[in-house]
């Protein structure tokens, strides 16, 4: 994971499953921009135990607002 981290993905996570014959296995996500998709699946095929990588190409992306601001509370700022 620091490896993907470091080479530009913006997220990655593992999701426990069940594979066939009730083996356990996990899924790893990467979430990065598309220009970042030849050095990450590098980075997967080169340090993982994979044979493939399936890619899902999403175009849009919405971004909520954020602000920061100081809120005071009982407990302080």
């Amino acid at each position: 994971m620091d490896r993907l981290f470091a080479a530009g993905a913006k997220d990655v996570f593992l999701t426990p499953i069940i594979m066939k014959k009730s083996r356990p296995g996990l899924i790893l996500s990467v979430i990065a921009a598309e220009e970042r998709t030849d050095p990450l699946v590098s980075i997967l095929l080169r340090e993982t135990t994979t044979l493939g990588v399936r890619i899902s190409d999403l175009k849009k992306r919405m971004v909520a607002r954020r602000d920061i601001a100081a809120v005071s509370t009982p407990w302080g700022d």
